[in-house]
């Protein structure tokens, strides 16, 4: 039977269920290195189109995932003050 509603509802989030966003912050923390890694390349070769556009898309991904854990909105901010 629970091998049954698990095929019916599919994947469930236990941090949704306990309140916890740990996944979705070390996704933001792995994200940030990501763009550290980057930018020190792109230190070394600044005329590196590629290695922007890629510097570009990890930080939008940066902030989108900050949005979703609730930690990129002013709101959000200002509430934890």
């Amino acid at each position: 039977m629970a091998g049954s509603l698990f095929l019916v509802t599919g994947a469930l989030n236990v941090g949704s269920i306990l309140g916890t966003n740990s996944s979705g912050e070390s996704a933001t923390k792995s994200l940030e290195e990501q763009a550290t890694r980057i930018e020190a390349k792109l230190a070394k070769t600044p005329e590196d189109e590629n290695m922007l556009l890629n510097l570009t898309r990890t930080r939008i991904n940066v902030a989108n995932t900050m949005i979703t854990n609730g930690r990129g909105s002013r709101k959000a901010n200002s509430q934890k003050k």
